[in-house]
């Protein structure tokens, strides 16, 4: 009798060695191919509103972003399953993706994020996302509230503007978080005067403006200046380059202001402005 207690013992803290054995050694494949991921957005492209009555937003005044895409690369020889999307912290329910090959997966909808109100009838769940090894796919997020189209977050919504930084975070089934970000160009402008015979001519210097070194390999693209008469409040002349001169005899005596906008390569833009009094 003591004999077969002892075997089934033994026999019995074999199995469990063996179990531990199995689970250590799944934990270590899992950390393994943990470590291994890698899903790095390469990419933005962004549609704009323009005035009524196809502006996204109530505020015809401002203009902001229809939608955005961004272009996101595996970095890893295995399949990576993609189970979250979030766009500057906000957890994106409807999205279109399309892979290289052209097939889209569109729309659909992440239900265990369902908002009341959100715009998806008719449409089914999101099923996790396959990216396959070093391969790309194109998310595109509906920000426009005027359409009927599946919004991108759901029944509410934020403005996103050209000046705003875009910040994609992608979660993965493996409990990574990858995270992207787009920053938006820094204006800086001034203002310095040359002589022209009997009279000083302002030159509108935005060479200073720049793009903070966090971005992925942008730079500024355009520089576009308006200038304005504040006593009169009206545009006396507008133009591009880094450094740009109003045509001979448009400036009279007075106080003026100098608006800057930048735009970088990623289509993210900033402005700043300036006064400075013409002699």
């Amino acid at each position: 009798m003591l004999v077969v207690i002892v075997v089934a013992a033994a026999t019995a803290f074999a199995f469990f060695v063996a179990s531990y054995q199995k689970q250590l050694q799944a934990e270590e494949t899992k950390n393994h191919d943990r470590a291994l991921e890698g899903v790095k957005a390469i990419d933005v492209a962004e549609v704009s509103c323009q005035g009524f009555p196809t502006h996204c937003y109530s505020n015809a005044s401002v203009t902001s972003f229809a939608s955005v895409s961004f272009v996101v690369a595996s970095l890893d020889v295995n399949t990576i399953v993609l189970t979250g999307l979030f766009l500057n912290g906000r957890g994106i329910v409807n999205y279109t993706a399309t892979f290289a090959n052209g097939t889209t997966v569109a729309p659909c909808y992440d239900d265990s994020a369902h908002i009341p109100g959100n715009r998806t009838s008719g449409l089914v769940p999101c099923a996790p996302l396959a990216l396959g090894s070093y391969s790309t796919v194109t998310f595109q997020f509906d920000l426009n509230e005027n359409t009927s189209s599946a919004f991108a977050f759901g029944g509410s919504y934020d403005q996103l503007l050209p000046d705003t930084d875009l910040t994609l975070e992608l979660l993965t089934q493996l409990a990574n978080l990858f995270t992207t970000t787009f920053p938006a160009p820094d204006a800086v402008a001034s203002v310095f005067f040359v002589s022209n015979g009997s009279s000083s001519v302002p030159v509108f210097d935005g060479l200073n403006s720049y793009q903070p070194a966090s971005a992925n390999n942008a730079s500024i693209l355009w520089y576009n200046w308006t200038i304005k008469n504040q006593t009169t409040d009206t545009v006396s002349c507008s133009g591009t380059g880094a450094e740009f001169e109003c045509p001979g005899g448009v400036l009279v005596r007075g106080v003026y202001l100098a608006i800057l906008q930048v735009t970088n390569t990623d289509g993210l833009s900033s402005t700043t402005n300036i006064t400075y009094t013409q002699p």
